[in-house]
């Protein structure tokens, strides 16, 4: 079947009069972009999207690097804080042990010198060295005091209280008599 219109010489005239006047009507432009500006504005996004990613690429890899030192320091910070814990435990121990030695060096002490602290007897040990120390000067005093009669007795026959003197002066009256 064909179908063939035919259309008039004033019908074509009115047809084209009406898409004349459909285009001067639709002629204004100016808020469509053209093929160019749509071209560009596509390829600046791509390189905008472009540079992201290479930032973003970049950026992940700074942080994985800085992720990593991290790791790493956080590695050595736990080695050096259990070196540190063993030399704590070290030293905890020593004291232990010293502490232990000097209780029973103390106590040993305290049994000679016949202390009793637990219980509230006797005296503390700094008041007997105080009560030795005073009895040591009293006795220092007595000590000085008879070697001077010692000497006094132990000399010749010409000074007045010695040995030697009073025998000279007893046979002395012997002979008077």
């Amino acid at each position: 079947m064909s179908f063939h219109l035919s259309y008039t010489g004033d019908e074509v005239q009115s047809l084209l009069g009406k898409a004349g006047t459909a285009l001067q009507e639709h002629q204004d432009l100016s808020n469509y972009y053209t093929k160019k500006e749509v071209d560009d504005a596509i390829l600046e996004e791509t390189i905008r999207a472009t540079i992201k990613e290479e930032e973003i690429d970049l950026l992940i890899e700074e942080i994985q690097e800085q992720a990593e030192e991290t790791q790493s320091r956080v590695g050595k910070n736990e080695n050096t804080l259990k070196a540190v814990e063993q030399e704590i435990g070290d030293i905890n121990f020593t004291l232990s042990e010293v502490s232990s030695d000097f209780s029973g060096r103390l106590t040993k002490i305290e049994e000679v010198v016949g202390v009793d602290n637990a219980n509230g007897n006797g005296a503390t040990l700094l008041e007997r060295v105080d009560a030795t120390a005073s009895a040591v000067t009293k006795l220092t005093t007595r000590i000085s005091a008879n070697e001077q009669a010692v000497s006094l007795l132990n000399g010749d026959s010409t000074k007045k209280g010695s040995v030697d003197y009073k025998i000279k002066q007893a046979l002395a009256w012997e002979s008077i008599g």
